[in-house]
């Protein structure tokens, strides 16, 4: 009969690793229930994302000031505004960071301005 649990027992991690193996990511990547260390996989970004830029390399691209990017797009709801607090030392910043999206809408609109 002990031949049988170990058979059994090798049944169980041959399914689990299956099981494993057919996520997407592992919960756990060192299973300790069957005393296996499962590969990691890595965690895979959807196409949907958007590139993002300062407003210092699209003010280069298209030949406009900084200052001219960041009043464009001040009130753009796609616009991602990061607020840095001032501290004892330093003084409070923001940072700008705009999607490739609306990049596209600024360059089209200088387009028919032109």
């Amino acid at each position: 009969m002990p031949s049988s649990t170990k058979i059994d027992a090798a049944c169980e991690r041959s399914l689990h690793i299956a099981q494993v193996q057919s996520s997407p990511i592992p919960e756990h990547p060192d299973c300790r229930s069957c005393k296996m260390r499962h590969p990691r996989r890595s965690a895979q970004l959807p196409d949907s994302i958007e590139q993002y830029y300062s407003p210092q390399a699209i003010a280069e691209r298209i030949s406009k000031s900084d200052d001219f990017v960041r009043d464009y797009f001040r009130d753009d709801p796609n616009v991602l505004v990061i607020h840095h607090p001032k501290t004892l030392n330093k003084r409070g910043y923001t940072s700008m960071m705009i999607p490739l999206s609306s990049v596209l809408k600024l360059i089209d609109d200088l387009k028919r301005k032109k």
